[in-house]
C-alpha cells in the first residue's frame, strides 16, 4: 500500500529555473490552485521508477518496467517529461542522459487528485473522500494518521 502524503512533510516544487509555480494560500493554508502536470498512467509508470530509483538513464528506467516496451519508447517519453512538460531534469554524463524527477510523488498525486475530483464530482468533494476512507481505511493506526492530519488542518484554520 502506498503512502498517501500525511506523514511525509510537505515540500516545494523544485523546478530547476526554467519554470517556477507558486502556490497560492488562501487564508486557511490552503493551495487555491494546485500545479496541472496532466501526466498520463505511461508516464506516471517511468516516474515511479525514477521516485524509486532517484535517478537513472533510460537503460535503467527502461530495465526496471514490469511490461514490455521499445527501449525508444521510454527515450521518447522521458525526453517528454523532461523538454516539454518539466518534471523530470535531464543532465548529460558521459554518453548517456540521466534523469532526476523534479516533482515529488505528493506533487503528482495532488495535481491528479485535483483533476479526478473537478472533473467527476465538483462541489461533492467531501463526501467522496468520506466514502474513499470508510472503503480504504484498514488499521488503528491508519485512522490516528487521517484524525491527526484533520486536527492540523483545523488548527491553521
Amino acid at each position: 500500500m502506498r503512502r498517501t502524503g500525511f506523514e511525509t512533510q510537505k515540500s516545494g516544487l523544485r523546478h530547476s529555473g526554467v519554470m517556477e509555480r507558486e502556490r497560492q494560500k488562501t487564508s486557511r493554508g490552503k493551495s487555491e490552485s494546485v500545479p496541472e502536470f496532466r501526466l498520463t498512467r505511461y508516464e506516471l509508470e517511468l516516474l515511479d521508477i525514477l521516485w524509486t530509483l532517484g535517478e537513472g538513464t533510460v537503460q535503467d528506467v527502461h530495465a526496471k518496467l514490469e511490461r514490455p516496451l521499445a527501449y525508444t519508447s521510454v527515450m521518447t517519453t522521458l525526453n517528454l517529461l523532461a523538454v516539454k512538460k518539466n518534471v523530470v531534469s535531464r543532465e548529460k554524463r558521459g554518453r548517456a542522459f540521466w534523469y532526476r524527477p523534479l516533482i515529488s510523488r505528493d506533487e503528482a498525486s495532488l495535481s491528479l487528485l485535483a483533476e479526478f475530483g473537478d472533473v467527476l464530482f465538483g462541489k461533492h468533494a467531501p463526501s467522496v473522500v468520506l466514502n474513499f476512507l470508510a472503503e480504504s481505511v484498514e488499521s488503528d493506526r491508519e485512522a490516528e494518521i487521517l484524525r491527526e492530519a484533520l486536527e492540523k488542518l483545523e488548527g491553521e484554520g
